[in-house]
């Protein structure tokens, strides 16, 4: 069987010619799988996602739907399991306001899978990564803070200025972490 053959750009993947690996299996494989985490999925974790894929899609200069043709794929979870639950409207509003929609989020549930699945992990607060690592103790390299070696607090109940404040400090996290993987 011939080898196939892929040209790799900074932001894009070209299959010059397919031998054993179909198209597919080599976007899958080469395929970025970000996880942001907090506790509900409510509010930290799916404004870090939004922001995320904005910041991200202008960085490979495409549009946010177009991420996943670019092979990157962000995703948020929950610690405590909530599941179907939207994002809270102080968080859709802070990142509207950001030109990120995260109308459209739906809270997950932190699983084993997608822990092993994913290829980054940040994590809002100490005690996050402390319950992904556990979960999975082999995860650890992959897995750290979101904003270095603070915790981002949780806004839920709280003021607009708390969810802007939040916001402001996810933003520049998320800024900073995809900066430092040199993407």
């Amino acid at each position: 069987k011939n080898s196939t053959i892929v040209k790799l750009c900074r932001y894009d993947m070209e299959i010059l010619r397919q031998g054993v690996y179909s198209a597919e299996q080599i976007k899958q494989a080469g395929t970025v799988q970000f996880l942001f985490v907090c506790s509900g999925n409510t509010c930290r974790s799916p404004m870090a996602e939004g922001i995320a894929r904005k910041y991200l899609a202008e960085k490979c200069i495409c549009g946010i739907d177009l991420l996943a043709e670019k092979c990157y794929r962000i995703l948020s979870a929950g610690t405590i399991g909530i599941v179907g639950m939207a994002p809270t409207a102080q968080a859709e509003a802070v990142c509207k306001s950001r030109g990120a929609d995260i109308s459209g989020h739906r809270s997950t549930a932190l699983s084993r899978v997608l822990i092993e699945q994913s290829d980054v992990i940040y994590a809002m607060t100490h005690f996050h990564l402390q319950q992904i690592t556990s979960a999975c103790p082999d995860v650890a390299d992959k897995s750290r803070l979101l904003a270095e070696n603070s915790d981002i607090a949780d806004p839920i109940g709280q003021s607009e200025k708390v969810y802007e404040d939040v916001a402001e400090t996810i933003e520049t996290a998320v800024k900073k972490r995809i900066d430092e993987l040199n993407l």
